[in-house]
């Protein structure tokens, strides 16, 4: 809705194939660089970094505006999707760790429900309101991972 607001309905394709491009040119170094920061860190520049780049999309009005936005979101993706699986691991009871990992896999179905809730959300204050909510979600996420980082199993 926001791109084709932005009269970029054409370019929504390409636009939303940045976010795998990046992730195949980006993911391996970007791992290898953050391997050496502590856990909680790297959550919590993912949780911010997606966070952040959502909410660049109330900025966003032309191609490279959205772009933007894209490579952001996708950097906080990558950090996140590269090291919850290990802090899970590190986390879990060591009997229980498949276990753990099943669950965090079967939490990903709640995301079936963001689009609606993303459009009602547009519907009850409009675009910024979704946006800002994705922000003010980002930084909870962070503050969390923060205070998680604490124990001693997290580092």
């Amino acid at each position: 809705a926001e791109m084709r607001a932005d009269g970029l309905d054409g370019q929504y394709g390409p636009l939303l194939a940045l976010n795998g491009v990046l992730i195949v040119l980006l993911q391996p170094s970007l791992t290898q660089v953050t391997e050496r920061w502590r856990s909680s860190w790297v959550l919590a520049s993912g949780c911010l970094l997606v966070g952040g780049g959502f909410f660049l999309t109330v900025f966003a009005d032309q191609a490279a505006g959205h772009a933007l936005a894209i490579g952001v979101w996708t950097l906080g993706e990558i950090l996140l999707a590269s090291t919850m699986p290990t802090v899970i691991n590190r986390l879990a009871p060591e009997t229980m760790r498949a276990s753990y990992q099943g669950l965090y896999g079967l939490s990903w179905s709640v995301s079936a429900f963001a689009p609606a809730l993303g459009a009602w959300t547009v519907q009850q204050g409009g675009a910024p309101l979704l946006w800002s909510t994705c922000l003010g979600l980002g930084l909870l996420g962070a503050a969390l991972v923060l205070r998680l980082g604490r124990s001693p199993r997290m580092a």
